[in-house]
Order: C-alpha cells, then sequence, then structure tokens
C-alpha cells in the first residue's frame, strides 16, 4: 500500500535526495555534511551507565553495507542454478519496493515458454504468460486442441539486471562495475560478486573479478583488512594457530564501505631535471586491504600493515598545463599512476570481448618500467591506450582521512625522459622506396589534442648525429666530445681513448695488466694499496682458503688469491667470470667490452670507438646505425605522437602514421612518406621532340613562377625539361595538389594543363598526356549593336563535349579575345542579358580571327504533363504533371541544352529568337516519352508537352563488326551522338554515345531510323520497328583498312632508331583481340 507511513517517509527521503543531488555539487554536498556531522551534537541517554546518565553523540554515519542475501545475482532459474543456488533476485525487491521503486527497472524477469516437444522457446513477460495459459485452457475445454502438450508451459524464467542496476549503490557496493558501466554491448551483466565465484554466465565478464566500491573516493571498502599474526622479538609468531591473512580470506559476504570526507592529494608530474609534464591524466586507485593508520608519532610516517594488495580505481584526475594536480582521497594505501596520450577505451573493450584478458595484475603492489593495465581499471579510469609514465604511493592516516581536505599529502611523480629516433624515407617505386629524406625537418606534438604542449623539433641526418646524451644500437661510429660510454658486442677499434675499459676474462683465462680486478682467480703480482691503506697481507686458510672478511691473501706458491675486488698488476689467472677494468689515457686498440670516458680532464675529444655495440653519450655519431634521413629526440614525455615531416622547400606534409616515444630506448623507427612521380613525353605528333619544357606547379605558384630546373631543385614549382627522347619527369613527390603546364610557343595559352591531387596515404606514378596536340590561335569579337563588348568572361567548347570548357582572354592592347584551340569543331555560349546571347558553332584548323554577334533571345516555359494510356485523350483538368527534376532536352542547328521541370512539372529555358527546336522528354522510371518541335519567337504560348508510354530502347554501336563495341579504348575515339526518326514524328531524338559504346533512349513505338550524326567514318543506317520485344540496336561503323609497317632491329646505340640498328627477321602472327 503506497499509502503507509512507510511509503511516504520513503517518498519524501527520495525527494530530498533528488533536490540534494541537483542543487548542490559533490564538493558542496560533502562540505555540508561535514558541517553536520562536526557542528551539530546532542546528548542521548549512556546505556553502558546508569539511568539518568547521558552521552553526546553527533549526526555522523558513515557506513554503508550490502550482504550477499540482498545481492541479485540474476541468471536462468533452472539453467543457471550451480551459479546463483537460488539467489537470482536475493531480498533486492525489499527494500526496492519500500522506496516506492520499481524491480523491472533493475532487474526484468521473462518466462521461458513452449508449446509441445519441439516448440520453439518464446520469452514472455509473467502477465503474457498468464494470458496464454488462459487461452489455452478455454481452447482445450472448447475441443479446439486435443492435444494436451500442446499447452503452454514455462521451462524456465530469466533473471536478468538492467543497465540502470549498476547504478545502485548495492551494485556500486558489491561488484563495482557492470557491463554498462564499461560500455560493452549486449545484455547486462556483471563480474564475480566474490573470489570463489565466477560472472554472469556466457558474458564478456564471466573472467571479471569484483571491485567494490570502485570509482567512489569518499565511499571506500572498509572491511577486509586485517592485521598479520603478530610476532616476538625473535621474528616468531606469538600464537601458533594464527594465519596470515591471504586475498581468498577477505569477507565476500558482507561488504562494507565507510565514508571520509577526504584528505587532499595535491602534486605535481614532473619530467626529471626538464619540467612539468602538461595534462597528464592521473589514475587514482586505493588498496582495498588498506584500512585506518596512524602516522607515526616521531617520523610522521603512515604505513599500511596488511601485507596483501588489491588496487580497486576510485577517481580519475587531469594535470594542467603545470603538471599540477589536486585529488580528494580517502584513508588507505593511495597509489597515484600518471598516464600520457589519447585514451582509447574501444580497444580495451575489444580486448574484454575476446574473453582472454586477466586482471590479476591488480594485485601487484607496484610496477617500476611499465604496467600491463587490465581492461576493466583502464576503462573505469579513461585511460586504456594512453602511455603508463610512472606510479608513486602514498598512505593516508585516519585522521587525515577524515579531515574534509583540510590537510594537504604532497606527492611528485617523476618522469623518467625518453629518447627515440626515427628515419625518414620515401615510399615509392621500387627506385626510389626507401631513399632517405635529408635536409628536413620533423615536428611532433601529442596525438590528443586536449595536451597543450610545445611541438619537439628534430632535423633528419646526412648520415651523422651530434649532440648530448644520445643514445644508437647497432653498427657505427662514435667521437665522444664528453661523457659517454659503448658496450661492444664484437672486436671493435678504439682510437686515442681516454677512459676505463673493462672487459671480460673467461674461466682459466689469464691477462696481464694494472687495474681493477673483480671476481676470482689467482695473481702473480702485486697489489696497488693506496696510502691510506694498510699494506700487510695474510696468508690464505688452510687448504689455500681465502679468510673470512678478506678479498686477497697470499698462497703457500707465492701467488695471490683473489675473491672480490682488488687494484693490483700482475698475470691473473681468472677462476670462473671476472671483469677487468683498466684506465687508457689516449691510448688505442682492438678489442671488445666496456668503454666509458673519463670526462675529469678537459679534452677536446675522448676518443673514437668503431664497431657493433650499444652506443650511449655525447658526441658524434655515425655509421649504418646513424642512416641518412635519420633524426633522434631526446628528454621527451613517453607518448605517442603525430607526426609533420617540413621538407626542405618548407612544404609540411602531414603524416597518417604516428610515431611512438617509448619509456626504453627503442630501434630506429621509419616514418614513410607516400612519393609519387609525375613524367611525360615533350614530342608533337609526328614524334619529333619539342623544344620548350613543361612547367610542374603546386597550389600556390603560376606557371611563371617555374624558373628552376626541377633536377636541381627537385619541388614545385620549377621546370621538367627533356632529354634526347623527349623524356622529362620528377619525383618522388610528397602529398598534395600538382599541375603540368606546357605551353610551348610561350602565348600564355597551354597546350596542356593537367591537374594530379597525391594523396597522403599511397603514391601515385603518373603520365603527362602526350604527343602536344597541335593548336591554332584564334582572335574574336563579341560584337553587340555593331560594337565589340570587352572584359567578358567567355569560354569555348569542343562540340563533341569531350573536353573541358577553355576560357578566352581579352587583350585591350589588341582589342579583341584571343584563345588557343585544337582543331575540331567548337561551340561559343554567351548570354549578355536576358534577352541577349551568341550560340554560335564553327570549324577551327588554322589561325584565324572571327567575329560573334549577340543575338535576341527569348525565354521559353512550358508544363510536362504525362498520360499513362496511350488511347486516351488527354485533358490537361487532370492534374497529370510530370515530377520534379525531369530533363528536357533542347536542340537545334547543332547546339543543344537542358531544362529541369520544378514540382508543378514547369521549365524555364532561354533559346535564340528564329530558332527551330526539337524538345524531349524521357522518364526513366515510367518510360514515358514526348517530343515536341516549335519555332522560337517572341510573345510565343508556352510549350505543352504530354508524355505517354514508350519502349526503352538499348544501342550498340560497333566498329567493324557485332559486338566489337566502339569505346574509349579505340585510339583517337570520339564521342558521337546517334540520332532517331519516324516519319509520323517532325522531331530528332539525340543521345550521346558512351565510352563503352553504348547509348539509351525512350522512344515511341514503331519504325524508327537510327543515324550517326558529324562522323567521317562509314556507316549504316539502321531502320527497325521498336516495341516491348524489339527494343535492342546495333550499328556498325566501317573504318577504311590501314597499313601498319613493322621494322625489326637490334637496337645497338639505344635511341629507337632503325637506321642505326641491325635489321632481324622473326616469325609473328598478328590476332583479333576477340580471341
Amino acid at each position: 500500500d503506497v499509502s503507509t507511513g512507510l511509503h511516504r517517509q520513503n517518498s519524501k527521503l527520495a525527494m530530498a535526495r533528488a533536490f540534494l543531488v541537483q542543487a548542490f555539487s559533490m564538493e558542496e554536498l560533502v562540505d555540508l555534511y561535514h558541517q553536520i556531522t562536526t557542528e551539530v551534537f546532542y546528548d542521548v541517554q549512556d546505556y553502558e551507565a546508569g539511568l539518568g546518565v547521558t552521552t553526546e553523540r553527533n549526526n555522523d554515519i558513515r557506513y554503508f553495507a550490502v550482504d550477499n542475501r540482498l545481492y541479485p545475482l540474476g541468471g536462468s532459474y533452472y539453467a543457471d542454478y550451480n551459479y546463483h543456488r537460488g539467489q537470482t533476485t536475493g531480498i533486492f525487491h525489499a527494500p526496492t519496493g519500500l522506496s516506492g521503486l520499481d524491480l523491472d527497472d533493475y532487474i526484468s524477469t521473462l518466462y521461458q515458454t513452449q508449446r509441445g516437444v519441439d516448440g520453439p522457446i518464446i520469452l514472455r513477460t509473467a502477465d503474457e504468460y498468464e494470458q496464454e495459459y488462459l487461452n489455452d485452457i478455454v481452447r482445450q475445454q472448447s475441443g479446439a486442441a486435443a492435444d494436451a502438450s500442446e499447452m503452454i508451459q514455462m521451462v524456465d524464467i530469466d533473471y536478468n539486471h538492467q543497465d540502470a542496476f549498476f547504478d545502485t549503490m548495492v551494485a556500486r557496493t558489491y561488484v563495482g562495475y557492470g557491463s554498462s558501466s564499461l560500455g560493452l554491448p549486449g545484455d547486462a551483466s556483471q563480474p564475480a560478486p566474490h573470489f570463489y565465484m565466477y560472472g554472469t554466465p556466457g558474458s564478456y565478464l564471466e573472467p571479471g573479478i569484483p571491485m567494490p566500491g570502485a570509482m567512489m573516493n569518499h565511499m571506500v571498502l572498509a572491511n577486509w583488512y586485517e592485521l598479520p599474526c603478530e610476532l616476538n622479538q625473535d621474528g616468531e609468531k606469538i600464537d601458533d594457530d594464527c594465519n596470515d591473512p591471504t586475498i581468498g580470506s577477505a569477507n565476500t559476504q558482507v561488504k562494507i564501505l565507510k565514508y571520509y570526507s577526504g584528505a587532499t592529494l595535491s602534486g605535481t608530474v614532473e619530467l626529471d631535471g626538464i619540467g612539468p609534464v602538461p595534462n597528464a591524466r592521473l589514475l587514482i586507485e586505493r588498496d582495498a586491504f588498506s584500512g585506518e593508520e596512524v602516522a607515526d608519532d616521531t617520523t610522521g610516517m603512515v604505513t599500511d600493515r596488511d601485507p596483501r594488495t588489491y588496487w580497486i580505481p576510485i577517481g580519475t584526475t587531469d594535470a594542467d598545463e603545470n603538471g599540477m594536480f589536486e585529488f580528494t582521497v580517502p584513508a588507505g594505501k593511495i597509489k597515484v599512476t600518471a598516464f600520457f596520450g589519447e585514451p582509447n577505451l574501444e580497444q580495451a573493450r575489444s580486448t574484454m570481448m575476446t574473453g582472454t584478458y586477466s586482471m590479476t595484475e591488480i594485485l601487484t603492489e607496484e610496477n617500476e618500467d611499465s604496467r600491463e593495465l587490465n581492461p576493466v581499471t583502464g576503462i573505469l579510469g579513461n585511460v586504456s591506450g594512453s602511455t603508463w609514465l610512472t606510479e608513486e604511493i602514498v598512505n593516508i592516516s585516519a585522521f587525515d582521512g577524515h579531515s574534509n581536505g583540510e590537510e594537504v599529502i604532497e606527492i611528485s611523480l617523476s618522469v623518467e625522459s625518453a629518447q627515440a629516433t626515427g628515419q625518414l624515407v620515401w615510399a615509392s617505386i621500387e627506385e626510389y622506396d626507401g631513399t632517405a629524406i635529408t635536409g628536413s625537418t620533423v615536428e611532433l606534438v601529442p596525438q590528443w589534442d586536449e595536451i597543450d604542449i610545445s611541438p619537439y623539433y628534430a632535423s633528419t641526418s646526412d648520415g651523422e648525429v651530434s649532440g648530448e646524451e644520445l643514445s644508437f644500437n647497432g653498427i657505427g661510429e662514435v667521437e665522444f666530445t664528453g661523457q659517454g660510454t659503448v658496450q661492444t658486442t664484437s672486436i671493435s677499434t678504439i682510437t686515442d681513448f681516454t677512459g676505463n675499459y673493462t672487459q671480460e676474462i673467461k674461466h682459466n683465462h689469464t691477462l696481464v695488466g694494472e687495474g681493477l680486478f673483480e671476481g676470482q682467480g689467482s695473481l702473480s703480482g702485486t697489489i696497488n694499496f693506496n696510502s691510506d691503506e694498510d699494506s700487510q697481507i695474510a696468508e690464505c686458510g688452510d687448504n689455500d682458503t681465502m679468510p673470512e672478511n678478506l678479498s686477497f691473501c697470499e698462497l703457500s706458491s707465492g701467488d695471490l688469491l683473489i675473491d672480490g675486488s682488488v687494484n693490483a698488476t700482475g698475470r691473473f689467472t681468472s677462476n670462473g667470470s671476472t671483469e677487468f677494468t683498466q684506465r687508457l689515457s689516449h691510448s688505442s686498440l682492438v678489442g671488445s667490452g666496456i668503454f666509458e670516458t673519463d670526462t675529469s680532464e678537459e679534452l677536446d675529444h675522448y676518443g673514437t670507438i668503431n664497431g657493433t655495440g650499444k652506443f650511449s653519450g655525447d658526441g658524434i655519431f655515425s655509421g649504418p646505425m646513424v642512416q641518412a634521413g635519420t633524426f633522434h629526440l631526446r628528454d621527451m614525455i613517453p607518448g605517442i605522437y603525430s607526426v609533420t615531416a617540413i621538407l626542405d622547400d618548407g612544404t609540411r606534409v602531414e603524416l597518417d602514421d604516428s610515431f611512438a616515444v617509448p619509456s626504453a630506448i627503442n630501434q630506429i623507427q621509419k616514418i614513410d612518406i607516400q612519393g609519387s612521380l609525375i613524367s611525360g613525353k615533350l614530342i608533337n605528333s609526328s614524334g619529333e621532340v619539342v623544344d620548350g619544357y613543361a612547367a610542374l606547379l603546386d597550389d600556390s605558384s603560376e606557371f611563371e613562377d617555374a624558373t628552376d630546373d626541377c633536377a636541381d631543385s627537385g619541388h614545385a614549382p620549377c621546370r621538367m625539361y627533356p632529354n634526347e627522347m623527349g623524356d622529362y619527369g620528377v619525383g618522388p613527390l610528397p602529398p598534395g595538389n600538382y599541375s603540368v603546364a606546357i605551353d610551348v610557343d610561350q602565348d600564355g595559352f597551354f597546350e596542356i594543363i593537367e591537374e594530379f591531387p597525391f594523396d597522403s596515404e599511397i603514391y601515385a606514378n603518373v603520365l603527362v598526356p602526350s604527343p602536344i596536340p597541335e593548336m591554332f590561335d584564334l582572335g574574336f569579337d563579341m560584337i553587340n549593336e555593331g560594337s565589340n563588348v570587352p572584359d567578358l568572361n567567355v569560354s569555348l567548347s569542343k562540340a563533341d563535349g569531350d573536353s573541358m570548357p577553355v576560357s578566352a582572354i581579352y587583350s585591350a592592347e589588341e582589342g579583341e579575345y584571343q584563345i588557343e584551340l585544337t582543331p575540331g569543331e567548337w561551340i561559343v555560349e554567351y548570354a549578355l542579358s536576358d534577352s541577349k546571347q551568341v550560340w554560335e558553332e564553327f570549324e577551327v584548323s588554322s589561325d584565324v580571327s572571327m567575329q560573334f554577334e549577340f543575338v535576341t533571345s527569348v525565354e521559353v516555359t512550358g508544363t510536362v504533363y504525362y498520360e499513362e494510356n496511350s488511347s486516351a485523350l488527354f485533358n490537361p483538368d487532370d492534374g497529370k504533371v510530370i515530377g520534379a527534376d525531369t530533363v528536357i532536352s533542347f536542340a537545334w542547328e547543332g547546339f543543344s541544352t537542358t531544362a529541369i521541370t520544378n514540382e508543378s512539372g514547369q521549365f524555364t529555358v532561354t533559346l535564340p529568337e528564329g530558332a527551330v527546336v526539337d524538345a524531349t522528354v524521357e522518364g526513366l522510371i515510367a518510360g514515358l516519352v514526348n517530343g515536341t518541335k516549335f519555332t522560337v519567337s517572341t510573345g510565343m504560348e508556352d510549350i505543352v508537352m504530354v508524355a505517354t508510354p514508350g519502349t526503352n530502347v538499348f544501342g550498340l554501336v560497333s566498329v567493324s563488326r557485332a559486338n566489337n563495341f566502339y569505346s574509349s579504348d579505340f585510339i583517337g575515339w570520339q564521342q558521337l551522338t546517334v540520332t532517331a526518326q519516324n516519319e509520323n514524328y517532325d522531331v530528332k531524338w539525340r543521345k550521346s554515345v558512351d565510352n563503352l559504346g553504348k547509348f539509351q533512349m525512350i522512344l515511341p513505338d514503331g519504325e524508327w531510323t537510327f543515324e550517326i550524326v558529324d562522323t567521317d567514318i562509314a556507316y549504316s543506317p539502321v531502320t527497325k520497328y521498336i516495341d516491348s520485344e524489339n527494343f535492342s540496336v546495333e550499328m556498325i561503323l566501317s573504318p577504311p583498312n590501314g597499313t601498319l609497317s613493322l621494322d625489326m632491329f637490334m637496337d645497338n646505340t639505344g635511341d629507337l632508331n632503325s637506321s642505326n640498328g641491325t635489321p632481324v627477321s622473326y616469325d609473328f602472327e598478328i590476332v583479333p583481340s576477340s580471341q
């Protein structure tokens, strides 16, 4: 009954909670609660004293507990019984219902139902199941269902958690997270509630373990920790029956969280000896086995006495641009881990979905060099995929944990600086692939745009790198200019070296020298004592053994027995492996070992070492380990960086590849720049080399800017000059937009202009079209009322539509428009106003001057209707207008244009007065067609076109024989136009033939004649009756036969000239391409 006092009280509490959460931030709520619990006191009866004796109390309620009977495990009641043992919902429904909440919002209950033995399993709610059950009873009693097995039955009951359940304090206390907390797909699931269980069967969280109180920094686990057994002065257990706590012995039935107002953890993240690490992300974890400890009275240190470790993430915060951060932490052992870079939670989710992940790394107290972060902690803390930098552990006392942030705990995280080496190379054709890019600069910035730091810069080398604190592995040479070390792995050449040389003396091997012997063996020589050392040498013990606490003694033979570190001179025979270190000064030798410079004496250089090994320090490094194109970065923050290459001409190339800067020394990382190539032949149609050049341009350059030879500069703008064969080219070129312009006669009009956009993901090897086309100069006037109209943007187009329009230039000096065109038919169209236009077609075959006169044009309007019944009488009042965006084609005297209908089927087009126009419309979807002929005149009526059903004609144009399609693969291919004419219509239909030799048009049924216009190739017109059964047409072009001459010779001089070669005979045959 929701009207009871309990429900009313719970409603008040729910409303108060909703108000507080909306009205106050978490920090304000913590402050408010701290004031209530520390400033408000009252007296109550002291139950441990006599009647009337009181004691002081406050309003502090610090604990929240969930026991195993309250927690719902879910699952299928029968199928998963071994998992939940009957505790599918626990008693979770009780507090849920008493709080006025709907249990279905947190746990859904579905019945697995089935009819018959083999019937499908269907999930139904309880109400649906009950209704189906009653329906089956009615059918059975009425005789409609004779088979009793068809009665619906319940097979199992599924109790499934909902996403909202994992936001409740019950779930966050008991398991800490669920699949919805991690963003995993599929049905809601949970990790194992206890150590000895597993997660939701068959789910991604089946191998997951609980993290009670995860991502809560004020409410943390309080009942897992317990102290180890007490020991006496001898380190033995006082109570023999006492067992030290283990992870599995933690109380997992009842889980209790304790509230802490918290201490302020204030810290910095710094790159060791360099400066702050800006915008680092800090993962804060608490050891669930830590508790309330007291600071030592003398040292002030807080020590966690529970030896077990179980890290639970309690929060995440970001450092500012100065590497500073603050976070409120509870009492206990706290680990702060610094990460750098953009998280990649999807990768962590993918790992979990494979089911192969492990979470046992949370049982490791600390990590030194790296951490294999488990995906659950990584996702909850939003750090998965970021680079681990370092970590620090601090213990917070109980007093500090209850200080409401007044107690400030300082912590400093020091990150060891990293260095990395890369090589910038071309990714291109075989000739250039892997070629080093020298003289460039590499710019690195963190991939995550949330990080604000200045870019790192490094220059690519030409095979030599100099600097401080550098490090390389491999074959090479170093000339030390300061502190440095080489650890060789093979015999090396050492020249003029000053420093310490350490080498290994193997077992039973002998070495003569002066220096430090570290190991065991015998010495025929003397000990080099310091002035303040006792020079007495004790005799060895029985059987020539070493006396206690000594590192050398005299054998009965007079030699010395060595066991330890001894500075000596003489002949040493090793017993086992011994290291011998001697100081060298300006020494040269051949050997292997460890060479460390001694910079106590100031020198210009401290020696040169050439060999194979690990080279580090200050100096000049060269050799294969420092290949051309390499760059070296030091004093960096480990992480993943985006790379931009700044080439020697200033071109910036943003690369798709990332660059990883690891904490440890790594091998050279190659960075590829896609290098594209451009080539061509500067020849005329006769194959002769043309005097001139091809200009390579980029987005920011003009033709006049190309002055340098590309062979010298290697980048745009530049000139590509041909060789004696006419070949030219340039490359590799970095990604970008390029164009090649050729103006042989330098008249400002390009014979060839080609654009080449090069992608950053893959290189290209492109050819500029050749030969150079024959061009003619055209000068023309645009006449209006007897005068030339200057400064118009006039473009001319090929009549066959086979190329892009070409723009003319108005020359004020000559008083005419000028342009350079290829031979053939051209069209000039230009609208001076709504009523004045130029529409003319002309032929270019030589240099020529022309005049084009503006004529009066008329705006023609009309409406396109349709009638799907060809025999019906059209009535415009029926309102059957064609749909929007229907194309109407207009053709006259070799010109054509189009118009588009609006939603009312209307169109508008401007046409020259007096033109006799064929207008056609084809509805490809409905197969409707109409053709209308009209003469353009001023004041003409609207055009009415009625589209009726037609037949879709599929046409082919072949060469010489059927199915040999006239495609663009043919040399000299030009686009053709096919016309169709019927004596019952005064309109010609026109369609262009595509580059596959195909055309398509819709025609009314009837006999049609198909012809090809404007072609010099012989053909035969085709006449055919078109209807629904006859809709294909093939036209055959019959070009004249040609003569092919073949010269076969040995090209002795490599100039492709048969007159310089030796003629040969060789059997061959010409086979049709169709075979």
